[in-house]
């Protein structure tokens, strides 16, 4: 199996992250230069470039995480073209939102820690590495887990 590592800015918070199988999206923000996303409560952003990475050119997804449910992090490209059994790792509010739209299977309890161990018993190979990666999710940046060897 390939294990060779790959990080690409698309724009804004979205991140592309590939790991052999393993392909993770953060924040997925598709919208094209000057569209508005909503923020809630009468707030707007205008996008100031175009993503690097169209959504049509996008390998299968893994799974994505999804720091907070604002507009510009999960636009409206993303909730029309994103596959309903994708697994979203999420805030709890963003999970109740999403809830019966999308499979969340993990719920950030915080940014800087998941219960890697207590998670490991439970999930396939992918869903270790998607588990993983979520854990190292600080502010921009995050990091790949290896895959379980079984």
């Amino acid at each position: 199996m390939d294990h060779r590592l790959s990080l690409t800015f698309v724009g804004t918070a979205t991140v592309l992250l590939r790991w052999g199988a393993v392909s993770l999206l953060t924040d997925p923000n598709f919208l094209h230069r000057g569209q508005f996303a909503y923020l809630g409560k009468g707030l707007v952003s205008r996008r100031l470039s175009e993503p690097v990475v169209p959504w049509a050119e996008l390998p299968g997804l893994s799974g994505v995480v999804l720091s907070h449910l604002h507009g510009d992090h999960f636009d409206r490209v993303a909730r029309r073209r994103l596959d309903h059994g994708v697994p979203i790792v999420t805030t709890p509010h963003a999970r109740r939102r999403l809830a019966g739209r999308y499979v969340s299977r993990y719920e950030l309890v915080s940014f800087s820690t998941v219960p890697y161990a207590e998670i490991a018993g439970r999930v396939r190979r992918q869903q270790l590495a998607l588990a993983g990666a979520a854990a190292a999710l600080g502010g921009a940046a995050i990091a790949a887990a290896r895959l379980a060897r079984r």
